[in-house]
């Protein structure tokens, strides 16, 4: 038997780091909005005769081969496993009394801060879940798969916002709540549409951990800095004010809310921006003052997105600084029971 599974990789729109618990309960009316793109994490399935889990990874172009008896192990081979101990701890989930080759591709640069691995640890824990004929929903699987990046990250609670396009599709707005995360679908082909022709995605060429400066953030607020309150204070207000804004379907106001909040993360964590996405958005403000951008990733990852500017503006600043654009589409929401 042989499974096939994709999800989409996510473009974070606003109100990221706002997905911490329980800093998104301490705050009122938090809305982290995200939307799935046809960038999409990948797993191949198959059964194989020997009693072993083999994982081909097209992201690390390796492949590595662990007993299903040492599923059972895995802390004690963690320095063995590498990147690979997040996946292999989502089989082991499972307990699989059969041999598994299963191969892999995020469907992201690695360190873009488009959520690649979450989403892909999403995809290939849905993707079991159909193999070994388990009813595990949406919700649910998200649940699990943040606990268990939690578990490898060993650095304070992951955001939750990477994993749900995976599984949603779409436009989403999600929020809090003491029992969990609702997820609103925002989707509809007009302001897909809009979305399309009016955000573009670019990946820097450096790969950065977009979740290092989590910790850093969540202590700060629990510490009570009030320079890191007032500015998730101030992303949650933008965050809200752009989802008001959706539902009144004034595309070109939320546009401008999300080159707003890139400014606000810019001054709240200087480093967010690298030294050449500093000089490229330089050069893309003097070309088109009216563009906005926002790094993508709550502490800033590789990748960036760029509002209201087109291809033919900064084709030849890509050039210059040896960045690229990768285009999407956003995906149409998916069925879920």
């Amino acid at each position: 038997m042989k499974i096939i599974n994709e999800g989409s990789v996510r473009v974070d729109l606003l109100g990221g780091t706002l997905d911490l618990f329980p800093i998104n309960l301490v705050l009122d009316k938090v809305h982290t909005l995200n939307l799935a793109t046809s960038l999409t994490a990948r797993v191949e399935i198959e059964e194989i005769e020997d009693k072993n889990v083999i994982f081909v990874s097209e992201d690390y172009d390796s492949t590595i081969t662990i007993s299903i008896d040492d599923l059972q192990l895995i802390s004690q081979l963690k320095s063995k496993l590498g990147p690979f101990e997040f996946v292999s701890r989502i089989v082991k989930y499972f307990n699989p009394n059969v041999g598994l080759r299963i191969k892999l591709s995020s469907g992201a640069p690695p360190g873009s801060g488009l959520g690649g691995s979450s989403a892909m640890g999403a995809v290939l824990f849905s993707g079991l879940a159909n193999f070994f004929n388990r009813s595990i929903g949406p919700l649910e699987i998200v649940k699990i798969v943040q606990g268990i990046e939690s578990k490898i990250l060993n650095a304070g609670p992951a955001g939750y916002q990477d994993y749900f396009p995976s599984q949603f599709g779409g436009i989403l707005s999600l929020t809090p709540d003491y029992s969990g995360v609702n997820v609103e679908q925002l989707y509809n082909k007009d302001f897909a549409s809009f979305l399309e022709g009016n955000v573009r995605l670019i990946f820097s060429g450096e790969s950065r951990n977009s979740g290092i400066n989590n910790w850093e953030v969540y202590k700060g607020f629990f510490d009570g800095n009030q320079e890191i309150r007032s500015g998730l204070l101030e992303i949650a207000d933008i965050s809200l004010q752009a989802y008001n804004e959706i539902k009144k379907m004034n595309f070109d106001v939320f546009l401008s809310l999300i080159g707003k909040e890139g400014e606000l993360r810019e001054s709240l964590f200087p480093s967010i921006l690298t030294e050449k996405m500093l000089l490229f958005k330089r050069e893309l403000f003097k070309l088109n003052s009216n563009a906005g951008m926002k790094v993508c990733g709550a502490g800033g990852g590789g990748c960036f997105i760029i509002t209201n500017s087109n291809s033919d503006d900064i084709s030849s600043l890509l050039d210059e600084y040896k960045m690229k654009e990768l285009p999407f589409k956003i995906s149409s929401p998916k069925e879920t029971k």
